[in-house]
């Protein structure tokens, strides 16, 4: 194992702190289904490297890239070490603000999270990672019972593995295609067409929802701090009652419902205006021509 990944003895160098909670983004933890999908015949385990940022003790994971590995029959594992190093040196050229976080893999074919081969690559990702201890990510993609794929996060605790709080993350273009994709399951697509409509109609709706929220819980604070009678800044109160009461109070279903028919309004006008410029472009071709 120590042949396959080079030097071991960096990683213990000085103490690092370990994260306490991990968010990842689901474009990586598709990117962990699909690399154990098309895996190689009787491969076990999968592992690749977590590129992301670290906020205090939280370490937000937005990317990935799969690692070759081949686990051999007495329990050892050997990963491509040079092209993990390659890797990590060309992604840091294209986007400088990810850094390597830690590692996912998949379990191995006890189903364990973790075992032996586990805590000597998270020894190797500890070298890997600069300033930050690095997170180990278990993707179970096995699907069973109602539990779905499960996402676990690790750290090291010295005397193994020790699970922390781990969450999926998601950003407007993330929950944007995930809505896409769980509508396409209802209602198939006919044309390219009409997807870029649904399209169009998700990312208004999810814009809707967002400032919904923020409206909600604006004035769910401000109905706190009152009922509280905590000392605050008038002129912050003020200002934000004067906004919260410029705001009608409406029906989700009747913004959106609102929110279609201006857009189809909009729709309307924008191709009776393409229809009557054709009409004048026409109209001036056969001035020219008589």
């Amino acid at each position: 194992m120590q042949g396959a990944w080079g030097s071991a003895g960096d990683d213990a160098a000085a103490p690092k702190a370990a994260a306490s909670a991990v968010a990842v983004h689901a474009i990586v933890a598709f990117g962990a289904l699909d690399h154990f999908l098309r895996r190689q015949e009787g491969q076990q385990r999968v592992i690749g490297t977590l590129l992301g940022r670290v906020d205090g003790r939280t370490v937000t994971v937005t990317n990935s890239y799969a690692v070759p590995c081949e686990e051999g029959a007495d329990g050892t594992v050997a990963v491509g070490q040079d092209y993990q190093e390659k890797m990590s040196r060309l992604l840091a050229r294209v986007n400088p603000d990810e850094a390597v976080v830690g590692w996912y893999a998949t379990p191995g074919a006890d189903g364990a999270p973790t075992d032996d081969a586990s805590e000597m690559i998270h020894g190797f990702y500890a070298g890997a990672c600069a300033g930050q201890a690095p997170v180990h990510l278990v993707v179970d993609p096995r699907l069973e019972g109602d539990a779905g794929i499960t996402l676990r996060g690790f750290v090291s605790d010295g005397n193994g593995f020790a699970e922390i709080p781990c969450e999926l993350a998601f950003d407007r273009g993330e929950r944007l295609c995930l809505a896409r994709m769980v509508r396409g399951q209802r209602e198939p697509f006919g044309s390219a067409e009409s997807v870029a409509d649904v399209m169009d109609a998700d990312e208004d709706g999810l814009a809707l929802e967002d400032a919904l929220r923020d409206v909600d819980a604006l004035a769910a604070y401000v109905k706190a701090r009152r009922a509280a009678n905590e000392d605050v800044d008038p002129k912050v109160a003020r200002a934000l009652n004067e906004a919260l009461a410029a705001l009608p109070k409406i029906e989700d279903a009747v913004a959106r419902g609102a929110l279609r028919a201006e857009t189809r309004d909009v729709l309307m006008v924008s191709y009776l205006a393409g229809v009557t410029k054709a009409q004048l472009a026409i109209g001036a071709k056969l001035h020219e021509s008589f």
